[in-house]
């Protein structure tokens, strides 16, 4: 397709740091969406599709105006609104992504990746404590494979961001509870495994 065809070229391009060449393709990329968009206005992923490209060329402004049509088309999208919370983060525009990390909490708080988002963003704003939260919420929804990441980024920030916060002693305990739960549900969760251990250690 064109749109795998623009990210080959344009990382070939980066690579050899050819910025004449790279241009052009971005150019030829944001020409062929710009039709797409003609043939379909009201299509909320063109507009995230053609903000993929701006950022790809590092245009911010550019990528924040087609993020903010796209949500107004699909202001309840969850591909859109976490495609443009994804775009602004990594482009460092971390108060309008907050923005749209709260509304997609709001429509559903039971996803712990939108809370680790969250977290990350809140962390880049300096809201620690408000990280930290998120973080914790993270934990308390998260499966195995995710809790690893949720954490060491709230490690992190209670070593060097809160080490001498009120609410230091308060926020171990709290990550505790949720860890000693975890521990005492997969316990439960494989009866048959534990009912042989068991028999094992009296043997």
């Amino acid at each position: 397709t064109c749109w795998t065809w623009f990210f080959q070229c344009a990382n070939y391009y980066r690579k050899s740091k050819n910025t004449q060449a790279f241009q052009t393709d971005i150019d030829t990329a944001i020409s062929i969406v710009n039709k797409e968009i003609e043939a379909d206005a009201k299509n909320a992923k063109l507009y995230l599709k053609r903000a993929n490209i701006y950022h790809f060329a590092g245009n911010k402004s550019a990528v924040s105006e087609d993020v903010k049509t796209a949500i107004s088309l699909n202001p309840n999208d969850f591909e859109i609104l976490r495609g443009s919370r994804r775009q602004l983060t990594s482009l460092g525009d971390y108060e309008e992504s907050l923005k749209i990390a709260n509304k997609i909490i709001e429509l559903n708080n039971s996803n712990p990746s939108d809370f680790h988002s969250r977290s990350n963003i809140k962390k880049n704003l300096k809201d620690f404590h408000g990280a930290v939260e998120d973080g914790i919420k993270t934990l308390e929804l998260t499966d195995m494979g995710m809790q690893f990441f949720a954490l060491y980024d709230i490690y992190q920030m209670l070593k060097t961001e809160l080490q001498n916060d009120e609410n230091l002693l308060s926020y171990y305990e709290r990550i505790l509870v949720i860890l000693d739960k975890r521990a005492v549900d997969s316990y439960n969760a494989t009866p048959q495994m534990n009912n042989q251990v068991s028999q094992n250690t009296i043997k």
